[in-house]
């Protein structure tokens, strides 16, 4: 059985990689990608606001659609 977030993810067809410097850039862009079909994104931990960017766009998103990562 697949989860309701792979579903949406196969429907949507990609996961935007979501690198910002600021957090206050957050919301809008999570309101940009609401408004053009994708309800889903992924941050990572390249800067130093990322768990605020998280916050910020786990309220503008479904907080089921926001991914987290980081790689080293």
């Amino acid at each position: 059985m697949i989860s309701k977030n792979m579903k949406k993810i196969f429907e949507i067809g990609l996961v935007p990689l979501i690198v910002l410097e600021d957090a206050q850039d957050a919301t809008p862009f999570g309101q940009a990608l609401v408004r053009g079909g994708i309800p889903i994104a992924e941050v990572t931990f390249r800067t130093d606001a990322c768990l605020d960017i998280i916050r910020a766009m786990k309220t503008t998103l479904n907080s089921s659609s926001v991914l987290a990562r980081c790689i080293m």
